[in-house]
């Protein structure tokens, strides 16, 4: 009878931590969605954790050039880089690594992608066409 006990403890324990440990994983969806009322709340450290590391230093280049130097073309703010918060659909590859999520705003949509960096995934603002398709501020 005791082992029973002892047995039922362990797998109620070993149930709860399965659950802890799935539920510390963001997914794409909730990485976007913080980052919106990061945006929303203009404040540019905690917008910008949400990007690959990589992305941010690209990023804050593009914000600090056309301070240096007026001729060279730059970004103006980042908070223009996620423009829809409608969330339409979100594709994950685990395998990869990789995770594509399509947003919409009044029928516009924009894919932005995901990488997993340190096991967080974050978004890739290299494949952001409001970062590439845009003309940069003059």
């Amino acid at each position: 009878m005791r082992n029973v006990w002892k047995l039922k403890h362990l797998l109620l324990l070993a149930c709860a931590l399965t659950f802890v440990a799935a539920g510390c994983k963001d997914t794409p969806t909730k990485v976007y969605k913080r980052a919106l009322k990061a945006r929303d709340k203009k404040e540019k450290d905690k917008y910008l954790r949400y990007f690959t590391s990589d992305s941010r230093k690209l990023i804050e280049k593009l914000l600090t050039i056309g301070k240096v130097a007026d001729q060279y073309r730059y970004l103006k703010d980042p908070w223009s880089l996620l423009p829809y918060t409608d969330i339409a659909k979100e594709v994950i590859d685990e395998e990869k690594g990789i995770a594509v999520l399509t947003t919409k705003k009044r029928g516009a949509m924009l894919k932005v992608t995901f990488v997993k960096e340190g096991g967080e995934w974050r978004i890739d603002a290299t494949q952001l066409p409001t970062l590439l398709d845009r003309p940069l501020e003059k």
